[in-house]
């Protein structure tokens, strides 16, 4: 019998029929183990290197701090930053790219950076009941 290559499966960087799509964003969600989901978020465009914090508010409302990096454009700079926030933090970390090549770059090097936290299907994203590793391997 012949062995067969095994290969990683492959994860959809677009929701089709979603304004991502339409703008040709591919994004990247990494969630913490712990399911923390309620509260801070932290979000990098890349190429761009805008760093997004999102919290919850005193008063119940979301609060978004950006960063815009007029000369800092190191990529791998900023995703190390976000991650140092999304561990610190247990929060999720999401990565919205121009390419799907991006996206995946952005997700290989935060795996390395990110034990504590897992990739999670797109699709997986919009339902508040499907956004969660139970159940999964």
């Amino acid at each position: 019998m012949q062995g067969r290559a095994v290969t990683e499966p492959r994860w959809t960087t677009q929701l089709p029929g979603t304004p991502m799509e339409k703008v040709g964003c591919h994004a990247v969600v990494l969630l913490p183990v712990s399911e923390n989901i309620l509260g801070r978020h932290v979000g990098l465009l890349i190429p761009e290197c805008e760093l997004q914090n999102t919290y919850v508010g005193s008063d119940g409302e979301l609060l978004t701090v950006i960063n815009r990096p007029e000369r800092n454009r190191k990529a791998l700079y900023w995703l190390c930053h976000a991650c140092q926030i999304a561990t610190a933090e247990d929060c999720p970390l999401s990565f919205m790219c121009d390419t799907a090549e991006q996206a995946e770059w952005a997700a290989a090097k935060a795996a390395r950076l990110l034990p504590n936290h897992r990739r999670i299907a797109l699709e997986r994203m919009p339902d508040p009941k499907t956004r969660t590793f139970r159940g999964l391997p």
